[in-house]
């Protein structure tokens, strides 16, 4: 089509509005033998989930957990500012706390993504966005609880005592 932009047409399939952008992408896709346009809608379903899992276990953990962490500092500068206390030096921790919620979010993502593989059956019951928030808003006790594991593994680790070979 001689004159034509790039712009977005929506087209009904399956009773589910897809908003295909670039009309010329359209023409090469509808060119294609059949055997080549499923490999293209399977490249596409690919790189959709691997988008939405990016998404779920990375990047919206660590939006909660710096939500978390902005709803503690919202908390505690009222406080503050209730008690006539807040000083400039609070900036200081605030920001920290804010990164700090940021972190552990991401760290609750991490760690979500291997329990949901190992289909453990207590995590089917926590939103792993609800606990990016938890761990964003008390970021002491998830890395209490992180100490403990390094901890646990240290005491392991010295308890193991080397096995001599006797000949």
């Amino acid at each position: 089509m001689a004159g034509t932009s790039n712009f977005t047409r929506t087209t009904k399939i399956d009773s589910e509005e897809l908003a295909i952008a670039d009309i010329s992408e359209i023409d090469e896709i509808s060119d294609m033998p059949p055997l080549e346009h499923n490999k293209y809608n399977i490249k596409v379903l690919q790189e959709a989930e691997n988008f939405t899992v990016i998404l779920s276990l990375y990047i919206l953990p660590m939006l909660y957990g710096l939500l978390g962490g902005f709803a503690y500092v919202l908390r505690n500068l009222w406080e503050e500012t209730r008690k006539m206390v807040y000083s400039k030096e609070s900036n200081v921790k605030f920001a920290l706390r804010i990164h700090l919620g940021a972190l552990a979010g991401l760290v609750v993502g991490l760690f979500w993504g291997d329990m949901q593989t190992k289909q453990l059956n207590f995590t089917e019951n926590l939103s792993p966005l609800a606990l990016a928030f938890i761990a964003g808003y008390s970021v002491e006790f998830l890395f209490k609880i992180i100490d403990k594991i390094i901890s646990s593994i240290d005491k392991v680790n010295e308890n193991e005592t080397p096995q001599t070979k006797t000949t």
